[in-house]
């Protein structure tokens, strides 16, 4: 199949509305948010949805896990008041690349109970107790965001098997299947290892199909901008991957894999999600 020229696949006049699932808050921005941009740039009014966008409730138990996050991300003395700070960010950086922010009622995998407690559990397989949670995010995006109504709506890919990414994959795969369009970027900054971007390409090949690409060059400054908005989330998702939280270095990094496709044009690329 012949690769649909940026402009014509990204900016087609059909789509009424275009919707970018993140898991959390700061996903899109790292990941995609050159694409928002140019959408914005271009008059199409794109939305972010941050999908475990909902604070934990007042008393409930916190696993020491969850407790180290919280004091990690420095910006609140207890898990309430660090969301909130989040939410300032995601809204921080949206407004940079043009976007405007809906958040669901989900919680993120440390605030659910025991289940991902530690690393290996929380980059690992999905718990059985949520195997269902796709259909109800599916079912609430339909609702209240309508991604199924004539929208154009994007999914991470899940590279590095965070739970939440694979969660929200498959509310993607759900939303394919009733007949929504749906495409599928790499998560940044788990790709910017590329055995993992490798690995989750290779199991991943059956789902998806027609690649597409954005050119983001132009919008080069408030993409890298809205990154470093995210300031509680630097030191911990970039050092997952080695890369020193500072913006020469953060920009280096992701400017080298957006030329990684092409070699002279900054890209975000994306692959269509088949119905599961």
């Amino acid at each position: 199949m012949a690769e649909p020229h940026p402009d014509d696949w990204l900016l087609d006049d059909h789509v009424r509305r275009h919707v970018f699932l993140s898991a959390h808050f700061d996903d899109v921005a790292f990941s995609c948010g050159g694409t928002v941009a140019r959408l914005a740039a271009a008059g199409r009014r794109p939305i972010i949805v941050v999908v475990f966008a909902a604070a934990p409730e007042d008393g409930a138990p916190m696993t020491a896990f969850a407790h180290v996050h919280d004091a990690m991300w420095g910006i609140g003395d207890d898990p309430a008041t660090s969301n909130i700070g989040r939410q300032a960010e995601e809204q921080a950086s949206a407004r940079l690349l043009g976007a405007t922010v809906r958040t669901l009622p989900f919680r993120d995998a440390i605030y659910r109970a025991d289940r991902y407690e530690g690393n290996e559990r929380l980059f690992g397989a999905v718990h059985p107790d949520e195997w269902d949670l796709p259909v109800a995010i599916a079912a609430t995006l339909a609702q209240e965001v309508g991604a199924l109504d004539g929208a154009r709506v994007y999914v991470p890919l899940a590279v590095g098997r965070h739970v939440d990414h694979q969660l929200v994959f498959r509310a993607g795969q759900v939303l394919a299947g009733q007949g929504a369009d749906v495409w599928v970027y790499e998560d940044l900054p788990y790709s910017l290892r590329s055995d993992a971007r490798q690995a989750r390409r290779a199991e991943s090949a059956g789902d998806v199909e027609e690649m597409a690409e954005v050119s983001v060059d132009a919008v080069w400054a408030s993409r890298i901008a809205a990154v470093m908005a995210h300031t509680s989330q630097l030191a911990s998702a970039f050092g997952y991957v080695d890369v020193a939280p500072n913006v020469a270095v953060i920009t280096d990094a992701l400017a080298r894999f957006a030329l990684s496709e092409k070699g002279s044009v900054r890209t975000e690329c994306f692959s269509r999600l088949r119905p599961a």
